[in-house]
């Protein structure tokens, strides 16, 4: 029996040998679709200084986004917000203006 029979889902981390790029995916037992992200390494020299999240399912983005700015309690279209979108997800500033429009829309 291997160690996977005994989990509902298992994750699966591959580095990339050219950047400090971590890819991600899970399988799982309960029905659900397997998925993935990606995610950056931040170093400064050989240290690693942070780990950032940088591609998901767009789909999945979106929804990572919507509660990123519900944490944030966004209430406008400003610049701070718009970068802090760009720094997390690293999205375009168009692409981050677009989700918080979306996002106070459905806020009213």
């Amino acid at each position: 029996m291997t160690q996977e029979a005994n989990f509902l889902t298992t994750m699966h981390f591959e580095k990339a040998k050219s950047k400090n790029i971590i890819k991600v995916t899970w399988d799982t037992k309960l029905g659900n679709a397997a998925g993935g992200f990606s995610m950056t390494l931040e170093t400064e020299g050989e240290e690693i200084r942070g780990l950032r999240v940088t591609q998901v399912g767009r789909h999945n983005q979106k929804e990572l986004m919507m509660t990123h700015l519900e944490e944030m309690g966004v209430t406008e279209n400003d610049a701070e917000s718009r970068q802090a979108l760009v720094d997390q997800f690293g999205v375009s500033d168009r692409w981050a203006r677009q989700a918080i429009d979306e996002y106070l829309e459905a806020e009213k």
